[in-house]
């Protein structure tokens, strides 16, 4: 199936069939429908081969890890009220489909969420491994990756912050790199739409500082692995 006709003919009416919402087809903020066709693409490839699985709700679930919901909900105090199309879920599942296909990780190795939420996808070298080998966050505009791996970087050089004196956005950065520091990833790929994206070789010292060296992107082949002795 390609991307269209599974957001219309099945996606959107799995989720306004939910017995909590009074939603039909129609409701949806068409304006929310921005997706590039390379996205498309590579999300249709993930579904066709059974990387996500429907689990109700109008949520999806990879192999291994958390759910997704494709959708949320508008006020509502709007009326009619509508619902929009989650964008990062879209990518997520996308990634999924270019780690299985494009890098040749086994299924059974990619999941869609950490242990800690911190990481949008993950691979791991083994099924009872529960750290991450690559941990990837999706974003869904290229401004909220530049900022991302901008607070990333900055974050990487100083051990510990409070972090009740950080914005939502900082959190969120700051969430990773502890992420980074508690489970020791080597690999953090950072993605947003139409493949803009960046991959990162993470090296780790003893004072708990991170450094971030950029690397081609066929260093996520599951070929590139090192396995320890």
């Amino acid at each position: 199936m390609q991307f269209d006709a599974i957001l219309h003919d099945v996606l959107i009416p799995n989720f306004c069939s939910k017995t909590n919402n009074s939603f039909i087809p129609s409701d949806i903020k068409a304006t929310s429908v921005k997706v590039s066709e390379i996205d498309k693409a590579d999300f249709a490839r993930a579904w066709n081969a059974g990387l996500i699985k429907y689990v109700g709700s109008g949520k999806y679930k990879a192999v291994k890890g958390g759910t997704e919901g494709f959708f949320s909900s508008g006020p509502k105090s709007v009326t009619p009220r509508t619902f929009s199309l989650s964008v990062e879920p879209i990518i997520t599942i996308g990634v999924l489909a270019r780690l299985h296909f494009d890098f040749e990780w086994p299924a059974h190795l990619i999941g869609a969420q950490s242990v800690d939420w911190a990481f949008d996808a993950i691979t791991q070298i083994s099924d009872d491994s529960r750290d991450e080998y690559i941990a990837c966050e999706v974003k869904k505009t290229r401004r909220e990756i530049d900022s991302l791996l901008k607070l990333m970087h900055q974050y990487a050089a100083i051990p510990e912050l409070d972090i009740l004196t950080l914005k939502d956005t900082e959190k969120n950065a700051y969430k990773k790199v502890t992420a980074l520091r508690r489970r020791k990833a080597p690999i953090f790929w950072a993605v947003g739409p139409d493949r803009y994206e960046m991959a990162f070789s993470v090296e780790y010292t003893g004072n708990s500082a991170i450094t971030f060296k950029p690397m081609p992107l066929k260093a996520l082949s599951y070929s590139a692995v090192k396995f320890s002795d």
